[in-house]
């Protein structure tokens, strides 16, 4: 088959990031399957306009006129319009390319694409959109309190699903959740992981841990510094946990004043020395930092399907998760982790406790970390699920 995967996220597509490496991974995976596969974004005006990357990359030059798309629609008056009118413009560009012959084509974003489906309707038929919902209750809830008005007028992800082929939603409850609504056309296909990229040295281990000065039991938390993923619950749970090093890799720049915030909380806490904000962290050093851990924590209010999880699964580390959005289909209570209640700080210390009190059940939970990456989540497997789709489209 000949597969479009349209990109139109910040930033290009590579290993490196979220939804950007989910695209990579998967057109890699779809190559390795035998189709032909091209990747459409956006330039950054430097990069060339057709590149191999180990995918195909075809790109439209068009200069940015939006921030971060929700923060952008969630705190800026004009944020709304600018996005707009920045999408608008890459959905002409990204037009033009859609005139080559493709068989499916296959969106990662609901904005580009909702003017894309309007300016051809020709491409209803072959399109598939996969929803990579991180805030739920921002873009799809119909409260009338607390969401943007342009995202009460207007929901983007809803528009779109109703008018394609195809779409692919990160975990069952969100597609329950559609169906309810009357989207019969939503599967769940979780995001995959790229398994022997995590195969860490015990070198490079002992070599990281030294430049971190890391001696003792150590807690990872990788994602965005921001309310939504639980950053302060994880502060509070640390203050009643004892001769543990809390390592939180992530951007501090989303949300300046929260990342403020929770410096001052850990200084208050008498946590200065052992918690530590990494910042973001690139994805070979992350590697090595999920090997260099003894348990990962994600304590997240809202998730969709994280990325992170599932590189820390394989890792091979015990997880400790709330149970929400894709997490529980990551971390099976008892068995390679355990799920604990959202904003309770309590259960949350009392988990990673325990973990690292009884290092054999932190190892056979690793283990089984790394089995459930194997065995569910690897990206061959992940892109077998599209492929299946494809072919009903094509």
């Amino acid at each position: 088959m000949r597969i479009l995967q349209i990109y139109d996220g910040d930033g290009t597509v590579g290993p490196q990031g979220s939804v950007s490496s989910v695209v990579f991974y998967l057109a890699k995976h779809l190559a390795v399957l035998g189709h032909r596969v091209t990747v459409l974004e956006r330039g950054t005006g430097t990069n060339p306009h057709l590149e191999e990357i180990g995918v195909s990359c075809r790109r439209v030059n068009v200069p940015r006129r939006a921030g971060l798309p929700y923060q952008e629609v969630a705190r800026f008056p004009l944020g709304p319009l600018r996005l707009a009118v920045d999408r608008f413009l890459l959905a002409l560009a990204f037009h033009q390319e859609t005139r080559k012959p493709f068989d499916v084509i296959h969106v990662h974003f609901p904005f580009a694409a909702c003017v894309l489906v309007h300016l051809a309707r020709r491409l209803r038929s072959k399109m598939v959109y996969t929803a990579h919902v991180g805030e739920e209750a921002l873009r799809l809830s119909a409260a009338k309190t607390g969401v943007p008005l342009a995202l009460r007028i207007f929901k983007p992800d809803l528009h779109l699903l109703g008018r394609i082929r195809a779409g692919v939603v990160l975990n069952d409850r969100l597609r329950v959740s559609l169906v309810v609504r009357g989207f019969k056309n939503v599967t769940t296909i979780p995001n995959g992981v790229e398994v022997e990229e995590f195969n860490v040295s015990p070198g490079s281990v002992a070599e990281l841990r030294r430049q971190l000065g890391l001696s003792g039991r150590t807690v990872l938390f990788a994602g965005t510094i921001t309310p939504r993923k639980g950053v302060e619950v994880l502060l509070r749970a640390a203050a009643l946990i004892r001769d543990a090093d809390f390592l939180l890799a992530g951007s501090t720049a989303v949300d300046a004043d929260f990342t403020a915030r929770m410096r001052r909380l850990a200084a208050e806490s008498g946590l200065e020395t052992r918690v530590r904000f990494l910042d973001f962290v690139p994805a070979e050093r992350l590697k090595v930092l999920y090997a260099a851990c003894d348990v990962f924590v994600l304590p997240s209010f809202e998730e969709g399907d994280p990325v992170a999880l599932k590189e820390a699964l394989a890792t091979g580390r015990p997880l400790v998760g709330t149970a929400v959005g894709g997490i529980p289909a990551q971390i099976r209570d008892g068995w390679n982790g355990f799920l604990v209640v959202p904003g309770d700080h309590r259960q949350l210390a009392a988990r990673i406790a325990r973990l690292l009190e009884r290092p054999r059940e932190r190892d056979r939970m690793g283990d089984n970390s790394r089995r459930l990456a194997e065995r569910e989540f690897h990206w061959s497997r992940v892109a077998g699920l599209y492929e299946n789709i494809y072919r009903g489209i094509a």
